[in-house]
């Protein structure tokens, strides 16, 4: 058999072509404690001022700050009470001051808290130092924090666990969220033993299967597994067409390249088409994009490390993309490395590296000594990927740019 032609992308270039033929999936109501993961599909505006009222910072007494002299001491008659939930709904007589809690109604007539341990009081009375406390002091005003109608999370946002405290705050309990994907993760190979079972001699366990779950779950997305697959074109095409039917991306690993031995790729072409491109780049150079009965695919190659470095840099994005992600690819920030890295002119490369920070207190990235598609120890220990891109070259001291691993596997 012999090899197809494939014309050469860039790293830019393919995700561009990968993005121009992705479907975009429907919208569903989900409740906020339920939506971390989940992308929104419109911006949220607040429906109220945050604060909705003045109200108090702290426990203490409130009052109106100009009536304070220049005296060492200040002494106020006590009138009233504001409890959280139970505001003093008059107006404080000038002069006069009311007991007040933590987030409690802050009345007409004053402007400011003092701490109650900064006082001394009375069941009548309250004195005080008239330095003690500064005008508007521990009050928090309506509407300073978030306005009426302020957009509070913009569509496309990735609703995280903090974003849910935020919309539960402005008594939001439900959102507008792009419909999670269904992902079929199918692994090939004839070599492959599952995880749990006796090891067999010129065997390996296959890792790729639990490892993109892994990363699935970590998305919040849906997953069917497909299970491992003899290298057996009949298995391998009737698996793919159930996947199509039930799923809306297809992950699979093994049979990447373009050999005899690489049946996925056989297959593929007999039930839809695979892109004529490839990257020059490592790990993942055999990865190739493709649509079963127009769901879009993914052959990852079969080398866990290849498999999950790939799915990260680009099968995650067309995820985040169907979605409606305003922010899809790796988010990128810098760190100097501190050693050369090696690698061929043209070539693009995502290096592993551990991050520490120098006497300079500058970022800096070492990579980790084995850059091999097969060990996933070294994946495990890295901190950060360096993306090297395909013009780039890196000396010991340049600034080179990282996408940081605990933002990619979430």
């Amino acid at each position: 058999m012999s090899r197809t032609a494939f014309n050469s992308y860039t790293v830019s270039q393919a995700r561009d072509y990968i993005v121009s033929r992705l479907p975009t999936l429907t919208t569903e109501t989900v409740r906020i404690r339920d939506a971390v993961g989940r992308i929104l599909a419109q911006d949220i505006r607040s429906p109220l001022d945050m604060p909705a009222y003045d109200n108090s910072a702290m426990d203490g007494f409130a009052f109106h700050h100009d009536v304070l002299t220049e005296t060492d001491a200040v002494q106020l008659p006590i009138v009233g009470e504001s409890l959280a939930g139970h505001p003093y709904t008059q107006s404080v007589p000038r002069g006069g001051c009311i007991r007040i809690t933590t987030g409690a109604l802050v009345p007409d007539g004053c402007d400011t808290v003092i701490p109650w341990e900064r006082t001394e009081s009375t069941d009548r009375h309250v004195c005080f130092a008239s330095d003690a406390v500064r005008s508007c002091a521990n009050v928090r005003k309506q509407g300073e924090n978030i306005a009426k109608e302020q957009i509070v999370l913009s569509k496309g946002t990735r609703i995280e666990p903090l974003h849910v405290g935020l919309l539960a705050s402005i008594g939001v309990a439900e959102i507008p969220a792009c419909v999670s994907p269904k992902v079929a993760v199918i692994a090939t190979g004839d070599e492959l033993l599952q995880p749990g079972t006796p090891y067999v001699e010129n065997r390996i366990y296959n890792a790729n299967t639990d490892l993109l779950i892994g990363l699935l779950n970590g998305m919040h997305v849906d997953y069917v597994d497909f299970g491992a697959l003899k290298d057996d074109a009949c298995q391998v095409r009737d698996t793919l067409s159930a996947a199509a039917k039930q799923c809306d991306l297809i992950l699979i690993t093994g049979g990447a390249a373009d050999s005899k031995a690489d049946i996925s790729q056989q297959v593929i072409r007999e039930l839809g088409q695979i892109a004529d491109w490839t990257i020059f780049m490592r790990p993942g150079h055999p990865m190739r994009f493709a649509q079963i009965c127009d769901v879009p695919a993914f052959l990852l190659p079969g080398n866990p490390v290849a498999a999950g470095v790939t799915f990260l840099e680009f099968a995650r994005g067309a995820l985040l993309h169907m979605q409606g992600a305003e922010t899809i690819w790796p988010e990128t920030s810098t760190a100097v490395t501190t050693v050369g890295i090696k690698k061929k002119s043209g070539r693009a490369e995502f290096v592993r590296a551990r991050v520490a920070v120098d006497e300079l207190n500058r970022c800096v990235v070492t990579p980790v000594q084995d850059q091999g598609s097969a060990s996933l120890l070294p994946l495990a220990q890295a901190d950060v990927i360096i993306a090297l891109d395909h013009a780039e070259e890196a000396q010991a001291g340049d600034v080179v740019t990282i996408h940081r691993l605990d933002r990619l596997v979430r």
